[in-house]
């Protein structure tokens, strides 16, 4: 009895610390089956994200703004997210006519992102996020085709293409294939955000013709500019030659004015000169003699060799003496 007593002792002393342990590994399993469980509940969206909620494989809500979410657990509904950051679509040269009948290759892109998920989803079809994006880009560059053609068909050749860049049309052009593709887009949860022509360039064969056009152009311009030139210097001219004129006529008329004043009031001199001719050719004779011999401001007075029998030098001979006056005899010499 003693050694039955003894092994069912051991055996309490031995179970007495599985208890503790239990509860912690009770704990522990729990704990894992509680984060298993709030995996099955709860689904996070980045902030790069929009989700939808999928209700046996059928879209039925959505969420677009970052954080958590909650669902039923799987199978019963799943999340599906889409990256909702802009991307890129470019649609291939194709070439239109514009409204006079003139061909143009016009390639343009699309700026465009998921905005609601649910609609995406539901409106284009794919396994995965990329087949379901790739189906979009189709339908986007099909519709986009379309705007741009229906555009640029309803614009002039000269609104593309022009050496004038006030003529060209480029930024109505998108906005009107904006408005167009936005509101197709709209209704298949996609938000479009910018559209641009990318390219644009003309046929091979249209493009020598389109050439010498814009030369012809340019000379006819030039032709016009020139013949504007001459007419505004001819006009020039004779404003010229009309203010030439008059200001001879005027200067013709002041010159006889001055003159008319001149003999009116060198009338006395005249009279007076000529009541005695050899007194005004004597003064004359001094006034010239006075203005040569005068020196000027500044400057030595002159040295002259001149001839005394010119006049008016001969007054520096003094007055003509009479051979009996004290004079020189005939055939005397003069000192």
């Amino acid at each position: 009895m003693s050694g039955v007593d003894g092994r069912a002792a051991e055996a309490g002393v031995a179970a007495a610390p599985a208890g503790p342990r239990r509860r912690a590994l009770l704990l522990v399993a729990g704990l894992l089956a509680a984060v298993l469980c709030l995996q099955m509940v709860v689904f996070t969206v980045q902030d790069t994200q929009t989700a939808v909620v999928l209700t046996f494989g059928k879209p039925t809500a959505e969420q677009q703004e970052a954080g958590l979410g909650f669902k039923w657990p799987w199978p019963i509904q799943e999340v599906k997210p889409f990256d909702a950051r802009l991307r890129v679509l470019s649609s291939p040269l194709e070439e239109m006519i514009t409204k006079d009948g003139r061909a143009v290759l016009v390639g343009s892109f699309a700026l465009w992102r998921v905005r609601s998920a649910k609609t995406f989803l539901e409106t284009f079809k794919g396994e995965t996020e990329a087949e379901t994006v790739a189906d979009a880009e189709r339908f986007l560059v099909r519709r986009l085709r379309n705007h741009q053609t229906a555009v640029v068909s309803s614009y002039p050749f000269a609104a593309l293409v022009s050496a004038e860049r006030a003529d060209l049309k480029y930024e109505e052009v998108e906005r009107r294939i904006l408005a167009g593709l936005a509101a197709d887009a709209a209704s298949a949860g996609v938000e479009v955000r910018t559209v641009g022509i990318r390219r644009l360039t003309l046929p091979k064969s249209a493009t020598e013709a389109v050439f010498e056009r814009m030369r012809a152009d340019r000379k006819l311009l030039a032709t016009k500019i020139r013949r504007e030139g001459q007419e505004k210097a001819d006009a020039i001219r004779r404003r010229a030659e009309e203010e030439r004129a008059r200001l001879l006529l005027e200067a013709e008329r002041d010159a006889r004015d001055l003159l008319a004043e001149a003999d009116r009031k060198a009338g006395p001199a005249y009279r007076a000169m000529a009541a005695d001719p050899e007194l005004a050719v004597f003064l004359k004779k001094l006034e010239a003699l006075e203005k040569l011999l005068t020196p000027r401001p500044g400057k030595p007075g002159p040295t002259l060799v001149l001839d005394t029998d010119q006049p008016p030098f001969d007054l520096l001979r003094g007055p003509a003496r009479s051979p009996g006056a004290g004079g020189t005899k005939p055939g005397e010499k003069r000192r």
